[in-house]
């Protein structure tokens, strides 16, 4: 291309400039999660944010949908109830943790896509949501006001994501606990006056990709705590049955 034929503002002195965004992602032993740069974070977040809402919502309404299906069985659930009772405590206390790097692990794999701004962003608030969590559990107020903190799901002890009561009372609440409803916003203002309410903006922004990640975080950490424990009464319910078709024989 000759250099006359590039747009003024490319080109200084018969050279060519070009400018580049660049998308810094940290890795830090304290974020588990790629993490993006905090100035790019900011400027993309009003870009992104929609879609991340969109990723969530998928994912606690199709975690939901299973869970709501599984209770609304009128076998499998007061069989599932009886087998879970039935269970030594200290069996019910192990069972209803799990350890934290595993499950960081796979949430990374199942959310994280490469080359995908909105996967990167997805990450953040992720880590956001956990953020909140240890907050939760050391008794801190996290960003949001206090008013706006709902009761957890799920909390942290050491290195373990802990069920913070009996799995089947979360369960049920979890199909029935409304997903965090969308903050309306206008643009953001730029305006002389209107520069705190831009900042405003951002800091919702910021407290809605909190309680996305915080939410993400409970129902994927209830679901696979669920599945291991659906794992042990579908085994069970084996062992029953194989034990009668024994005894029939026998007879």
């Amino acid at each position: 291309m000759e250099l006359d034929e590039v747009v003024d503002g490319f080109v200084d002195s018969d050279t060519l400039i070009i400018k580049a965004r660049i998308q810094v992602i940290r890795e830090r032993a304290d974020r588990p999660f790629h993490c993006l740069d905090s100035q790019y974070r900011r400027e993309i977040v009003g870009v992104y944010l929609t879609n991340v809402e969109k990723i969530c919502l998928h994912f606690v309404e199709e975690q939901r949908g299973k869970l709501g299906k599984f209770i609304g069985d009128k076998a499998r659930w007061p069989s599932f109830c009886a087998f879970w009772l039935g269970i030594d405590q200290n069996c019910r206390h192990r069972m209803s943790r799990e350890k934290s790097d595993q499950i960081l692990k796979l949430m990374v794999k199942n959310f994280f896509i490469q080359k995908e701004v909105t996967s990167t962003l997805m990450m953040d608030s992720l880590c956001s949501g956990l953020e909140a969590l240890v907050g939760q559990t050391n008794g801190e107020s996290g960003k949001g006001n206090a008013e706006e903190q709902t009761v957890p799901i799920v909390s942290m002890e050491n290195d373990m994501f802990v069920l913070v009561d009996d799995v089947l009372l979360l369960l049920e609440r979890a199909v029935l606990e409304p997903f965090p409803p969308k903050n309306e916003k206008g643009p953001r203002d730029h305006t002389n006056d209107g520069e705190d309410t831009n900042e405003d903006s951002i800091q919702r922004d910021e407290r809605r990709l909190n309680e996305l990640g915080r939410q993400t975080i409970e129902i994927f950490v209830l679901a696979h705590i669920f599945s291991k424990i659906e794992v042990a009464y579908e085994e069970a319910v084996a062992s029953t049955e194989l034990d009668k078709l024994s005894i029939e024989e026998a007879v």
